[in-house]
């Protein structure tokens, strides 16, 4: 039994009761202390890679978020893939150094890959439109495969199966892909697996253009991007939420379209007449139709 002051009510807590809330006590303890040592290891690799603290992105909240606090954390991915490829890839590098593989890689980006390469007041721009490229299709374009690759893939069929049935409005399967998403995410975590592999295929990628030879804080800031990412992607599978890495919703990446105000800001003009690369995805919400939260950048 505790007692209160004069004036306030007595109230019984069993013992059973009391070692709960000692063991609930414990359990937001423990989990702050791990989210305050995750938060400093960020800090730490930021300070090591010469990104600032204000790169690191805020977390989202566990009920539905506000289109405000999803912009938020997806300007704050858009700062940390800036920072780190003005930090790290802003060399000139000659052509003849880069493999087959990336040439082709590059290729899809931009046309105009070579004088991106030999600009160094271009050369992250077009890493930042690499880092973003897999972003788009290993995480956002995938339905579901955040919390891994075999619920990912029976998802992604069932969701392909439906969609393309005369007999499911759209109406329907829109309800139905935010329901089964939506118990993804409250059953499961963004796998480490799907995480790793993202990272690994993106420092596979660049590493050797980085500049310095910290291979390590490369390693620690490109999967601090793909936490991010994984975190708004699994919001994305759950919400009416969507990325545009083209002109137009459902579109691959494509060149030569003419820019268009409403979805992209231009960060640059080389003087073609279309888009010459999309630096990074536009940010939608659809609701009747769609609407732009972020604009795409891009440089024309």
């Amino acid at each position: 039994m505790l007692k209160k002051g004069p004036d306030e009510e007595t109230f019984i807590i069993t013992r059973s009761r009391m070692q709960d809330i000692e063991a609930k006590y414990r359990n937001v303890t423990s989990e702050l202390a791990e989210r305050t040592k995750l938060c400093e290891s960020l800090r730490q690799t930021c300070r090591l890679n010469g990104v600032p603290e204000t790169a690191i992105p805020p977390q989202l909240p566990p009920h539905s978020p506000t289109d405000e606090e999803v912009v938020t954390v997806w300007s704050a991915l858009r700062e940390q893939i800036r920072a780190l490829t003005l930090n790290r890839f802003n060399n000139v590098i000659p052509v003849k150094n880069v493999p087959e593989k990336n040439r082709r890689e590059f290729e899809y980006l931009s046309t105009h890959w070579r004088s991106y390469m030999t600009n160094g007041q271009l050369t992250s721009y077009i890493f930042r439109a690499l880092i973003w490229r897999y972003l788009d299709t290993c995480l956002f374009g995938k339905y579901c495969r955040v919390w891994g690759k075999e619920p990912g893939d029976a998802a992604a069929k069932l969701a392909g199966l439906f969609s393309s049935s005369p007999k499911v409005a759209d109406v329907e399967f829109q309800e139905w892909r935010m329901q089964t998403a939506a118990l993804f995410q409250k059953a499961c975590v963004p796998d480490l697996a799907v995480k790793n592999e993202v990272a690994g295929k993106i420092l596979e990628a660049t590493t050797n253009f980085a500049s310095g030879v910290d291979t390590e804080g490369l390693s620690k800031a490109i999967a601090s991007i793909v936490d991010t990412a994984a975190g708004l992607s699994a919001i994305f599978a759950s919400t009416q939420f969507g990325v545009l890495m083209s002109d137009k919703p459902g579109s691959d990446l494509t060149r030569g379209f003419p820019h268009q105000v409403a979805t992209m800001e231009i960060k640059g003009k080389l003087g073609s007449t279309g888009v010459d690369m999309i630096i990074s995805p536009c940010l939608l919400k659809k609701e009747a139709d769609y609407t732009i939260l972020v604009k795409a950048e891009v440089i024309c």
